[in-house]
């Protein structure tokens, strides 16, 4: 295609494949942190509602 009428003014941005494997990494942690906190919050609230019926 050629130049347009307006006149860019942005460049593309460059990530480095390191940054985006960061960021995988950085969220996959998080969503093991919330499945752990899932986890034992369960295991408490079942063990109230055990400790409440008896």
């Amino acid at each position: 295609m050629g130049p347009g009428f307006l006149e860019s003014w942005w460049e593309p941005s460059v990530v480095p494949p390191s940054r985006h494997l960061g960021y995988a990494v950085q969220w996959w942690g998080l969503a093991l942190a919330a499945l752990v906190v899932m986890l034992l919050g369960g295991r408490r609230l079942r063990a109230d509602v055990e400790h409440s019926v008896l």
